[in-house]
């Protein structure tokens, strides 16, 4: 009653819809294999399992660095980009500490984005885009494909000295790999999309070259590398058994080389914020040495009011207070300085009407000052090199 259904599969040259068992399409006269069933890397049913895993873990690491920054109390971190100990922590593109070896910092940036803006242009690219080359090509060759057009991109970068982050050489490597396979497939279909893919990066581009603060080299980097895989990798996909298991070590391997990437940033994380804690941190100690020096100076009829004092140790104690623990030792050389600069102040606030005890404790809070201090100058020597700090020891203490 019924006509038998036959089974359909498109053409990888024009992706015109034939019949499975034929081997030249009809409509643009090309050999056209059917592609191999999905490989063991692509989720089932979904031929754009990586370009949404991508965004997910685009979206995962900013609201993450947003939420650091947040508790470090930088308002705006959901909006503008992250502040760039954070940005470093979670393996931003610093040329210096790429030169200093961290490898992993021409990988991780690819994931990491400056602001709310930044992130929502480049994952609707990717949206676009993605699924195009991950579903014509099999998701191996996509998600070794994509990083290697971002790493490219990431070294040329480095080579330019331009720090940073972003997904975009990775991106205009797939538009790239996207022009050339228009280009290859021909027909009306195939130059439309060769246009449109050379009229994006072409926009893209002179926008970069334009507008201050965009890596247009990190662009032109992917731009290159995606080119060069487009014209050295076929879009079937891998259709023997042996290629199928060489794509798959590759895929793989790309994905060890991010996972190893990030368990770096892991190994390393906290050191940049912890840096900027250590120079405020530095800075006020320096301001609590100067305020308590004023106390020591202190006499009757000095002119100086004992109750001013006060209030700029406990100004300088409250400073102190606000910056985020680094360690147990430092925060143990702290509570030290922060004892005896509350009991300086509580001397100085009754020294209008008792100086003598003030008078009489000056010697004996003066050596206390300088065993405090010197634990503190001492704990800060031991961890500067760690920071990538110069120590230079200023003034007695």
């Amino acid at each position: 009653m019924f006509g038998s259904k036959k089974r359909l599969v498109m053409c990888q040259a024009c992706r015109g819809l034939i019949a499975a068992s034929v081997r030249t399409c009809p409509l643009c006269g090309r050999d056209s294999v059917p592609p191999a069933p999905a490989s063991t890397l692509t989720h089932a049913g979904s031929p754009r399992f990586f370009t949404v895993l991508l965004i997910t873990i685009n979206v995962a690491i900013f609201i993450l660095m947003a939420a650091v920054d947040t508790r470090n109390g930088h308002e705006g971190a959901f909006i503008s980009s992250a502040s760039l100990p954070v940005l470093r922590d979670f393996g931003e593109r610093s040329i210096t500490l790429i030169s200093k070896g961290q490898w992993w910092r021409l990988i991780t940036p690819m994931f990491i984005h400056l602001g709310i803006l930044h992130l929502v242009m480049n994952n609707f690219a990717l949206f676009q885009i993605g699924p195009l080359i991950e579903e014509s090509f099999g998701s191996q060759k996509f998600i070794f494909m994509y990083l290697s057009c971002g790493l490219v991109g990431n070294i040329a970068s480095y080579m330019t000295l331009r720090g940073g982050g972003g997904a975009s050489g990775a991106l205009f490597g797939l538009m790239a790999i996207a022009a050339v396979y228009g280009y290859k497939m021909g027909g009306v279909a195939g130059h439309s999309l060769m246009r449109q893919m050379l009229v994006w990066g072409g926009l893209w581009m002179m926008i970069g070259m334009m507008v201050p603060g965009i890596d247009y080299v990190n662009h032109f980097g992917g731009l290159v590398a995606g080119a060069a895989l487009g014209f050295t990798l076929s879009p079937e996909h891998p259709g023997t058994a042996r290629g199928t298991a060489a794509w798959n070590s590759a895929a793989i391997g790309s994905m060890l080389i991010v996972a190893v990437s990030f368990a770096m940033v892991a190994l390393h994380y906290g050191q940049m914020q912890h840096r900027e804690d250590l120079l405020k941190l530095s800075a006020r100690v320096q301001q609590m040495a100067g305020a308590l020096d004023q106390s020591f100076q202190w006499k009757p009829g000095s002119g100086q009011e004992p109750q001013k004092i006060a209030a700029d140790i406990r100004s300088a104690a409250d400073d102190i207070r606000r910056i985020q623990g680094i360690d147990a030792p430092s925060d143990a050389a702290r509570a030290h300085i922060l004892d005896l600069a509350a009991r300086r102040a509580s001397l100085l606030d009754s020294a209008g009407k008792d100086p003598a005890t003030l008078l009489k404790n000056d010697s004996q809070d003066h050596d206390e000052a300088e065993a405090a201090f010197r634990e503190y100058r001492n704990w800060e020597a031991s961890v500067i090199a760690d920071f990538d700090l110069v120590y230079e020891k200023i003034g007695g203490r």
